[in-house]
């Protein structure tokens, strides 16, 4: 009868001790010493869950951690994805994490104003979080902005977010659109909207830019803009043009044509967008660079000459600097 009651005492205190040590675990052992991300692939069972978190050190026991997710009933709660599992999280906090959608981790990629698709698509092929092939869309038509999606998320899902916000933006700018703005269609407007993007270095110039060239538009003049002809030549900047790239003929040169060019040359931001249907009401015709990131404006072509002049200098001054540079390294 003693023999009896000392193995049920044995059994009882081997049991309280067991819990003990689950409880431990579950409560207060945590591993992980700094954030980690790991990815639960679809249709893993709890075992294969308890083995990626344990080789990764998320927990520090499998065994204890398939115990308690069968105690607890989130064996079948485990969703598939990345998660970044924060550092110090116990066995509980874990398992609260990896079955609660919200903590699903998304990657992002920004698309920044003012480059061209060729440089989007680029960005988005080098991924290697997302999957399948590109898509070709037209120059202009993607907007700039930052993305978030999933690990295995499509290239071709997210250039179709990127021109699906473009063209929600753009209808909406051209349902409230001045009737008094020199554009037959959207895509004038977009057209000018990506050079105002690529001729402003500040942003407060974009409004003033644009009312500069909406100006010329509407009185028949050229609109000499330097980064149609880099783009036509297929140039990514319009430093350093010469008289031969501002006099060969093609199709983006507004330099040897009247009018817009024949697209956009760039994807501009909303900014830009909604410069060009709210423009300044500018008596300016010109602009020079002023050597500083922005912009001088004169209302006729002796004034301008004289800023060209000035920027000329400049120009000189920094090209100078530059070889003396280059020479002393």
């Amino acid at each position: 009868m003693v023999s009896l009651l000392k193995k049920i005492q044995i059994g009882i205190l081997v049991l309280f001790i067991t819990i003990i040590f689950i409880l431990f675990f579950i409560t207060f052992s945590s591993p992980l010493k700094e954030d980690t991300l790991i990815n639960i692939e679809k249709n893993s069972s709890g075992r294969i869950v308890a083995r990626i978190l344990y080789e990764n050190n998320v927990i520090s026991s499998e065994r204890v951690f398939l115990v308690y997710l069968k105690l607890s009933g989130k064996s079948n709660d485990i969703i598939p994805g990345e998660f970044l599992i924060p550092k110090g999280k116990n066995f509980l906090g874990v398992a609260n994490f990896i079955t609660n959608p919200k903590n699903i981790y998304y990657h992002k990629i920004t698309l920044v104003e003012g480059q061209t698709v060729k440089q989007f698509l680029k960005l988005i092929a080098d991924n290697p979080n997302l999957t399948g092939e590109i898509i070709t869309v037209k120059e202009g038509t993607m907007m700039p902005d930052t993305y978030y999606f999933t690990k295995g998320s499509t290239r071709a899902s997210l250039i179709n977010r990127a021109t699906d916000s473009m063209d929600k933006y753009l209808n909406e700018l051209w349902r409230n659109r001045n009737p008094n703005l020199p554009f037959k269609n959207k895509h004038e407007a977009l057209t000018l909207a990506a050079m105002v993007e690529k001729e402003t270095g500040i942003a407060s110039e974009r409004e003033l830019i644009a009312g500069l060239f909406i100006n010329r538009l509407k009185m028949g003049y050229k609109l000499q803009s330097d980064p149609t002809v880099a783009y036509g030549l297929g140039k990514e900047s319009a430093k350093g043009l010469t008289k031969t790239d501002l006099t060969t003929v093609h199709p983006y040169n507004t330099y040897t044509m009247y009018g817009l060019p024949k697209g956009p040359i760039a994807n501009p931001s909303r900014e830009s967008l909604r410069a060009v249907f709210f423009p300044d009401k500018t008596p300016y015709l010109y602009f020079v660079a002023d050597g500083k990131g922005g912009h001088v404006f004169t209302t006729n072509l002796i004034d301008h000459n004289k800023e060209v002049a000035k920027w000329r200098e400049i120009e000189k001054n920094i090209l100078q600097k530059e070889k003396a540079k280059k020479s002393k390294s």
